[in-house]
């Protein structure tokens, strides 16, 4: 699956002063929780508060997902997905970030980009194999992303046009 949005009054170099922030992009999605950071003095991830060489370019994180219903208490609502998230990356493209899960069933790509008159462009994709975890679960990682997206990262950004948010 792969969409386009664009956001025609977020300046794009508003947007990218924002968005190389990988904690602010995290707290955007509102789904993800970063676990740990890659140490690259013990080529492991570690805490943030440990890691002696952080990379802030590469996570091991944690996909949050359920719905918000009564019966959740009953043991069917939020569940949690392990897996990585790299970025930001530079590409002709824009600025990108990269998830998959665990076990590399899933993965998405999220890519800030710049169109015509510096506005701002989100494009993303996302690889989904439907295994028996997903099934069991009714876990979509492509509606995962596209919501995280557009019922989150995109009201983030387009706050930032409006500079009494800021």
């Amino acid at each position: 699956m792969i969409e386009n949005i664009d956001l025609p009054s977020l300046n794009y170099k508003i947007a990218l002063s924002y968005i190389t922030n990988p904690f602010f992009f995290v707290g955007s999605l509102g789904h993800v929780g970063i676990l740990r950071v890659y140490d690259v003095d013990v080529q492991d991830y570690a805490i943030p508060s440990e890691a002696k060489t952080p990379d802030y370019t590469k996570f091991h994180v944690a996909y949050i997902f359920g719905k918000s219903r009564p019966w959740i208490k009953l043991g069917g609502g939020v569940k949690t997905k392990e897996g990585f998230l790299n970025g930001p990356s530079y590409s002709a493209l824009g600025l990108s970030y990269k998830g998959k899960t665990l076990d590399e069933d899933n993965g998405f790509e999220i890519i800030l980009s710049t169109g015509n008159n510096e506005k701002t462009r989100i494009m993303f994709n996302v690889n989904e194999k439907l295994g028996v975890w997903n099934r069991l679960n009714g876990f979509s990682f492509s509606d995962l992303v596209e919501h995280m997206v557009n019922a989150h990262l995109v009201p983030a950004l387009e706050r930032l046009s409006d500079t009494r948010s800021l």
